[in-house]
């Protein structure tokens, strides 16, 4: 693999990777680089990892495309961007699935997957089990809370986390459904050089395993 080094123009941090079978570019930020480059799923020079580019889709089983469809274009507001009809898996057996996409605003999706011949245990969700956070801005969060309690849906909060204010609502499917808005110091809070996050897992991995012995 061949290092090129990248113009004058460019800032020094960002170099370009060419592998010399096939002379592809592959772009590669140093941990000094900006957030922004680590958000962006280039390569790192942290163990040589390929770094995630973002969500592209969470999919989860629902009872009814049309119910779901309901809570989250004609309540939550997402748009319904596609629909797929599955009548064959890929090993060729015959099947009956839909599967659904709504598109949030970073354009990514939550999909669903309707499928009323395959068993599933469909069940209120507790928080801890599965919950589905969406970021929303603090006049949508206010207005999204008075438009659940008018509506007579389940709603809890404004819960203040300290990083994010959240309240919650449950799907048709038992899933509750999270719409969160950060506060001014979330982004500190979720910042891992001044957070402590991996001394407190660290810790509390070693006092489970201490209960567990």
């Amino acid at each position: 693999m061949k290092l090129y080094c990248h113009p004058a123009s460019t800032p020094p941090r960002i170099v370009t990777l060419f592998a010399a079978e096939s002379a592809i570019p592959i772009r590669w930020r140093t941990r000094r680089a900006s957030s922004a480059g680590w958000r962006s799923g280039r390569v790192t020079r942290k163990g040589d990892r390929v770094m995630i580019r973002g969500l592209h889709h969470n999919a989860y089983r629902c009872r009814d495309s049309e119910e779901t469809r309901r809570f989250y274009e004609d309540f939550l507001g997402l748009k319904f961007a596609g629909a797929l009809e599955i009548t064959e898996t890929k090993t060729g057996r015959r099947t009956r699935v839909l599967h659904t996409f709504y598109q949030m605003g970073d354009g990514s999706y939550l999909a669903f997957f309707d499928a009323p011949d395959q068993p599933f245990e469909f069940k209120p969700q507790h928080d801890y089990d599965l919950h589905i956070a969406l970021e929303v801005d603090p006049a949508t969060l206010e207005r999204m809370y008075a438009k659940g309690k008018a509506e007579g849906r389940e709603v809890r909060g404004v819960s203040d986390h300290g990083f994010v204010r959240s309240i919650y609502f449950r799907d048709p499917n038992g899933y509750v459904i999270e719409l969160t808005s950060k506060t001014e110091r979330h982004d500190e809070l979720m910042d891992p050089e001044r957070n402590g996050a991996r001394a407190i897992l660290e810790r509390w991995t070693k006092a489970k395993a201490e209960r567990a012995a």
